[in-house]
């Protein structure tokens, strides 16, 4: 008789166990998909700023203005664009930097993700002073802008998944998750 409650007792705290432990995970997996959220979240902020900045860009070339307004306007849409490119890296760093550019500070070694190359392409593309020229030139601007605007978005898309984003932000995922923990 005592070795069955003990037998019952080992039982009870195999399940109880079993049940902290399955507990644990859904609660590391709620609190790692949070901080992925955030983290989306923050890449996303970046991203619609860069996305903004970039249609911006491209209608520059093509908007009648007096030539010092627009110089003014291009040098300003420049430089922003170079601070996103910038605070991108914080999301987005270099890779293979133990062997590229080793003469250059830590966050400009090694070669650039292709989600900031999209970005130093249009600033490249915005960086000519031709394009500020004859209307042909300022018209290709244009299109060479929105495309790596659109090149742009969907290298972001592929780093974060924003059908499984909408389901996280909205809680529904989260909430599920929740409800396995007070299944258990």
């Amino acid at each position: 008789s005592s070795s069955s409650l003990s037998r019952d007792q080992h039982d009870a705290a195999t399940k109880q166990n079993e049940a902290e432990a399955k507990i644990a995970a859904i609660h590391a997996e709620v609190t790692h998909e949070q901080t992925r959220l955030q983290r989306d979240t923050d890449i996303i902020r970046w991203a619609g700023e860069a996305v903004a900045l970039l249609a911006e860009m491209a209608e520059l070339p093509v908007t009648t203005m007096e030539d010092d307004a627009r110089h003014r306007r291009w040098h300003s849409l420049r430089h922003r664009l170079s601070t996103q490119i910038d605070i991108g890296r914080f999301y987005f760093p270099n890779y293979g930097s133990d062997t590229l550019g080793a003469d250059n500070s830590t966050a400009f070694r090694g070669r650039r993700q292709r989600v900031l190359e999209h970005l130093a392409e249009a600033y490249d593309i915005f960086d000519e002073d031709d394009t500020l020229g004859d209307l042909i030139t300022r018209r290709d601007c244009k299109q060479a802008l929105v495309t790596e605007r659109q090149n742009f978005i969907s290298e972001v898309q592929r780093f974060i998944d924003p059908s499984r984003y909408v389901e996280f932000r909205d809680g529904d995922a989260i909430e599920q998750l929740k409800r396995e923990v007070e299944a258990s």
